[in-house]
């Protein structure tokens, strides 16, 4: 909408002016706001851009009160990310809708990400989500308003130190990220010998071109510092140089993976965190580990997650991942180019990245061997692989397209999740449905960190394999269980029926319709309705 076509008539604009004054009159005219200089112009003009890119009935049901509110809350906010601290405003109030949220800190990539994102988290919807960037005394200034609504306010009050904390991490690790593509350019590597990992001896060649293709663009990058043995984390950027309480678990989780590969002589490893991301994706995390050669007990630790141009690579264009791939390989025994060849290949390549980055080469073997061997079956098959720190769980299903369902998703993921006593709908879900005759389910589930036991694997494979039955099958398969004399009888179930009638009743069925016969007559009387 052109500024010379206000949302809002003029009456309506100087009422609101009107209620202006001290610092909100002039946090009003520290902006820039296409040459406006008096308070009325400035009014309609900040409304104008904030709501700019909404829908036009967002602006048709606000009252003057309504917009009064807004005004003073993103004046507000504007005033506090002056004077505060940490450069970030963040102001709360009961309006006439609901409750209004705004926030104003400098302008930094990824804000609406991170906080939807944190707001998701915490089970908020939004009315109404506005970002407009402003130019504030000549600098850009990320101004947000959220319309929430009927959350009681204190409620939302309580989330605020939350969404403080994620835009502090936000502001930090945005502005590190050159340096942390930095440190990982410069660490140094052996030139010549090989790299001991977790799947065996690497090339320092390859553990170098796996870190160019992390800053390449591949690696959203979370954190990165130097640290050794009982040092902790020296010379940290991004989320190391915070104060944030994600922080302090990040570097508990750190040391216990340092342990881990200090105790086994490795110098590079992959592992992936219980954490999620603290801004922009609510995903998991990778840490990786990777020893220096010219400190002996010195290691570069980088955190974060893998982009989306990550995910789009295939296997062998993944250094590291590719290595594994060559290994699985050499394991089978796979003629090159052949069947098998190629389809554990293409297994590998659509498989979550992150898992097959971090999984040792048995898992993965065990992944492909049980795709290859249902590959020309109409048949369900699950695999659990739980990884060495006891993080997380994957499981892999393999179904036939037309038993896969939405429903039947989630009686999967929700059979996982109460055998491994996971929090329900915890669990990260991919499907892959690259194949027209097999679908691959997979499913990672976090596991409880107090907890040592593991569930029977075989019998949670077993019960997910009833889960993955159509209708019909599970009939069949009770069938042959209480009364396989019934298969002698031929009975057609229309998809209605299916949908209406449980298994129960229709096994019974199944039992009324074996004892009509010549000896037992089928006696049917007729009768039409009375109006």
């Amino acid at each position: 909408m052109s500024p010379h076509q206000p949302l809002f008539p003029q009456t309506f604009i100087k009422s609101i002016a009107s209620s202006l004054s001290g610092e909100l009159l002039d946090t009003l005219h520290g902006i820039h706001l296409q040459g406006s200089t008096d308070t009325t112009g400035c009014v309609t003009a900040f409304l104008d851009r904030l709501f700019y890119r909404s829908p036009p009935e967002v602006t048709r049901r606000k009252t003057e009160e309504e917009l009064r509110q807004i005004i003073h809350g993103c004046l507000e906010a504007l005033h506090q990310q002056r004077s505060s601290p940490d450069r970030i405003g963040i102001v709360c109030k009961g309006t006439v809708s609901g409750v209004g949220v705004f926030l104003a800190l400098s302008d930094h990539p990824f804000i609406i990400s991170s906080v939807a994102e944190r707001l998701y988290e915490a089970d908020v919807s939004l009315n109404c989500f506005q970002h407009p960037i402003l130019s504030v005394n000549g600098t850009n200034i990320a101004l947000s308003y959220l319309e929430i609504p009927e959350d009681p306010i204190a409620e939302i009050e309580a989330l605020l130190p939350l969404l403080r904390d994620t835009l502090r991490s936000l502001i930090t690790i945005v502005d590190d990220h050159e340096s942390m593509l930095a440190a990982t350019r410069g660490i140094a590597l052996p030139s010549s010998s090989a790299v001991l990992t977790e799947w065996g001896p690497v090339s320092s060649g390859e553990v170098r071109s796996f870190l160019d293709w992390l800053v390449d663009g591949s690696f959203f990058f979370i954190g990165a510092g130097a640290l050794g043995a009982g040092t902790g984390v020296k010379n940290g950027c991004g989320i190391w140089n915070t104060t944030s309480g994600f922080r302090d678990q990040l570097a508990a989780a750190l040391t216990t993976d340092l342990e881990r590969a200090t105790s086994s002589n490795l110098a590079f490893s992959i592992t992936k965190l219980e954490l999620r991301s603290p801004i922009h994706r609510q995903v998991p995390l990778l840490q990786v580990l990777v020893k220096h050669s010219s400190e002996p007990a010195g290691w570069l630790s980088l955190t974060g997650y893998l982009t989306s141009k990550a995910l789009a690579n295939e296997a062998f264009d993944i250094p590291i991942l590719r290595n594994k791939l060559h290994q699985v390989l050499a394991t089978e025994h796979t003629p090159q180019n052949s069947h098998d060849y190629k389809y554990v290949i293409e297994v590998i390549d659509n498989m979550p990245t992150d898992e097959a980055l971090r999984m040792p080469i048995r898992d993965l073997q065990t992944i492909a061997q049980l795709a290859l061997g249902i590959f020309s079956r109409e048949d369900s098959r699950s695999v659990t692989c739980i990884d060495t720190q006891r993080r997380w769980a994957l499981t892999t299903v393999i179904v036939p397209p037309e038993r896969y369902s939405a429903e039947m998703s989630e009686q999967v993921q929700s059979i996982i999740e109460s055998r491994f006593s996971a929090r329900p709908g915890s669990s990260d879900i991919h499907l892959d449905s690259s194949k027209k005759r097999q679908l691959r389910l997979y499913i990672s589930t976090p596991l409880v960190p107090s907890s040592s036991t593991t569930p029977d694997l075989e019998e949670l494979g077993r019960a997910l394999q009833r889960a993955t039955l159509s209708w019909e099958e599970t009939l069949t398969e009770l069938i042959d269980a209480h009364d396989p004399q019934l298969h002698d009888i031929q009975l057609v179930f229309t998809d209605s029926y299916q949908a209406s009638v449980s298994i129960a009743e229709a096994l019974n069925d199944y039992r009324v319709t074996a004892q009509l016969s010549a000896s037992n007559p089928l006696a049917i009387s007729l009768f039409s309705e009375s109006n």
